[in-house]
């Protein structure tokens, strides 16, 4: 049997046979993976609301989801301040992942947690984009280590505590997967307000799926799991031929493999995606992304991980680390990673 987080995302009408052992485990795993707010907007959509549910649990969901509304309103307040800043620029700026999502009101934007406010921004306005910010009160956090596709370190506004994350890339340089951001970006489509822009259904499908092969935190990696069904549902219900035409996308830009990793992982967590045809072509298209077991993405909670779950842990993030550093370095970060800073210098 599955554990109970799965039922719940995968079958939310389960929680109404649920007592206080399958809620023990839920709730931290939950929390940990930011996902209690979410989970209640599952919940109310599926029909089921806080009354049903035991008085404690109804207690902690809903102050997860008013924190995360307050925090919704936050996020697009600030995309308001950064269409006001980069307007007499005269540049465009995509949005990606959590902005994204609210922007457009899809699914994994209900309930959402949003740590920072990403842009995608064409290379050639990158200078022009950095100086608009700084001079309204963005600084550099230089205290953050720069990795994988993060090349440019987190703005930091001075008064709001708000971050900001600039990328003029998707994927690490030299990595296992490959995204080309410039077919991405010409493609956006133009929003009203003259700054920023929305990618095409199967390239913000395609950015959570590069964020889920580039991230070694099993943490992230189940939300972006989570999102991409809920993404493949939302536009296939739009979009009957979606499917197809996100597979031809993922191929285009170099993200076949890895579209087929996350969608045979997310099969394997949450049950079959909305689209069949995408679900086939996953079957048949052979990975050439390794990461063991799916179900060592599940968040921890109460419950210890299994000797196997722990390999498989261990596993996944030596895969994944090949898109964040070249291979002979693969062996020796993920060795002081496990044993210690030092661990090699004995």
């Amino acid at each position: 049997m599955k554990p109970p987080i799965l039922q719940l995302f995968g079958s939310p009408a389960t929680v109404h046979s649920w007592g206080a052992v399958e809620w023990g485990d839920t709730l931290p795993r939950l929390a940990q993976s930011g996902l209690a707010a979410h989970a209640a907007a599952r919940l109310d959509a599926a029909g089921i609301g806080m009354t049903g549910l035991p008085p404690a649990v109804a207690r902690q969901l809903t102050s997860a989801a008013i924190s995360a509304e307050a925090e919704v309103r936050s996020v697009r307040w600030e995309i308001g301040e950064v269409v006001r800043v980069l307007r007499p620029v005269g540049v465009r700026v995509v949005l990606l992942k959590g902005g994204d999502y609210i922007q457009r009101g899809v699914l994994p934007a209900r309930g959402r947690t949003v740590a920072d406010l990403d842009l995608l921004v064409a290379i050639d306005d990158l200078e022009k984009v950095r100086t608009a910010v700084v001079d309204a009160g963005w600084e550099a956090a230089e205290d953050r280590p720069l990795e994988g596709h993060h090349q440019l370190p987190v703005m930091l506004h001075r008064k709001r505590l708000t971050q900001l994350e600039l990328h003029y890339q998707l994927v690490a340089e030299g990595g296992a997967v490959a995204f080309d951001v410039a077919a991405v970006v010409s493609t956006a489509i133009p929003q009203s307000d003259g700054v920023l822009a929305l990618l095409r259904p199967e390239d913000t499908t395609l950015v959570c799926v590069a964020h889920f092969i580039r991230n070694s935190r099993s943490i992230s990696a189940f939300r972006d799991l989570l999102d991409l069904r809920e993404l493949v549902e939302e536009f296939t219900a739009k979009d009957a031929s979606f499917g197809a035409t996100l597979i031809a996308r993922a191929e285009q830009v170099g993200l076949g493999p890895a579209l087929s990793r996350a969608v045979r992982d997310s099969t394997t967590l949450f049950g079959e995606v909305a689209s069949p045809e995408l679900a086939a072509w996953a079957k048949r298209r052979k990975p050439s992304l390794s990461g063991g077991s799916a179900m060592a993405l599940i968040p921890d909670g109460c419950a210890v991980p299994t000797l196997g779950v722990r390999l498989s842990r261990v596993g996944r993030m030596f895969a994944r680390m090949r898109s964040a550093y070249p291979p002979g370095k693969t062996l020796q970060v993920g060795y002081q990673v496990l044993f210690g800073k030092d661990a090699s210098d004995g």
